[in-house]
């Protein structure tokens, strides 16, 4: 199994983000969603949109190898209460990328 490991820092606190190979169909298809979403979000900054979207998003990825993302989803979803647009404007771009390499390594195009 391959596994895209990387690391971010916000408020003392790393993070490691592994996004697995072998991915169904469904979880490809609801990757390309989250990505869509997190740009979104990134561009708009919609707080109560976002506390709104990540239960509903946590919920879906729960029985699926995206479930890497609950983690993350929290941390956005924690920092979206707390209206702390500062910290979500550093944690999206990075995830952002880390989608987007995963899609360009596997020979999809995400946009």
């Amino acid at each position: 199994l391959k596994h895209e490991t990387s690391f971010t820092k916000e408020d003392d606190s790393s993070y490691e983000f592994s996004i697995p190979e072998n991915l169904s169909k469904d979880e490809f298809l609801l990757l390309r969603k989250i990505y869509k979403r997190f740009q979104e979000w990134h561009h708009f900054m919609p707080v109560s949109q976002i506390q709104e979207e990540v239960p509903a998003l946590n919920k879906k990825l729960m029985n699926t190898k995206l479930n890497v993302f609950i983690p993350i989803l929290e941390r956005i979803m924690e920092r979206a209460e707390k209206f702390d647009v500062k910290v979500i404007h550093i944690l999206l771009p990075y995830f952002i990328e880390k989608i987007k390499s995963y899609f360009e390594r596997s020979g999809d195009s995400i946009d």
